[in-house]
């Protein structure tokens, strides 16, 4: 069964706040795939989480590249972004990167050429009135959830 926590961000600060809260409680092997329009907030979100997790070069969308591995972190972050793989179902070997040791974050996840894990994070990012986020987080993992709650209050 899966368990559901939504977030309301009111400013880009709270998206960043988010990250770095985020990068407290993933650990290597934990998978996130993060849904959103263009210009949800997907990126900037995942910057955040690396920046938690002490990884020291610029982290951009791969939208052109389909994958970025950060290393040098306190934990390796694979960022992946499959906006451009629709309608493609050649295998990439993809899956062959999510494993025990990195954190993955894939952008756009519903084109994944791979199998997505059981254990999945998935994050939904839409965006409110004014511009704010509202973004909603399930996982099979209500510890990890409850984590994430007491640490967002």
């Amino acid at each position: 069964m899966k368990s559901i926590f939504t977030v309301h961000l009111e400013h880009l600060e709270d998206t960043k706040r988010l990250g770095l809260i985020l990068s407290k409680i993933l650990k290597p092997g934990d998978v996130i795939g993060l849904k959103g329009v263009m210009g949800a907030g997907k990126t900037t979100l995942v910057q955040s989480i690396a920046k938690g997790l002490d990884i020291q070069e610029e982290v951009q969308s791969p939208t052109f590249n389909l994958f970025r591995m950060h290393q040098s972190g306190r934990i390796p972050l694979w960022h992946f972004d499959c906006y451009r793989l629709e309608g493609h179902s050649s295998d990439l070997g993809f899956e062959e990167y999510i494993g025990e040791d990195a954190i993955a974050v894939i952008e756009w996840p519903e084109f994944f050429p791979g199998r997505l894990p059981n254990n999945l994070i998935s994050m939904t990012i839409e965006i409110g009135e004014h511009q704010t986020r509202i973004i909603t987080i399930s996982t099979s993992n209500a510890a990890w959830l409850e984590s994430l709650r007491s640490l967002w209050q």
